[in-house]
C-alpha cells in the first residue's frame, strides 16, 4: 500500500423488500451502516438521469468524506 493510504472497510448493507417496493431506505435503521447497490431509488433515477441504471450508494452516516478516492475490490479479502 503506498504511504499515506489508508485502506477501510465499509460493509454492505443488505436493502429489505420494503425499502425496494417504496423507492427509499429505511433512515430509522441506523445499525445498518454501509454501502449497497441501488438500482431502485428516487434518488438514483435523479443522479443517473435514466431508469436502467444502477449504482452503488452509501447509507446516511456511512458516507466517504468528500476528496477520498473509493475503489471497490469484491475479494474476498481486500488487504492483499
Amino acid at each position: 500500500m503506498p504511504a499515506g493510504h489508508v485502506i477501510c472497510v465499509e460493509q454492505q448493507r443488505a436493502v429489505q423488500p420494503a425499502e425496494l417496493s417504496s423507492g427509499t431506505l429505511d433512515a430509522s435503521a441506523s445499525t445498518q451502516l454501509g454501502w449497497y447497490y441501488d438500482d431502485f431509488s428516487d434518488a438514483r433515477k435523479g443522479a443517473c438521469g435514466r431508469d436502467d441504471l444502477s449504482r452503488v450508494a452509501f447509507t446516511e452516516g456511512a458516507e466517504p468524506p468528500r476528496g477520498v478516492t473509493i475503489r471497490l475490490d469484491c475479494s474476498k479479502n481486500a488487504n492483499q
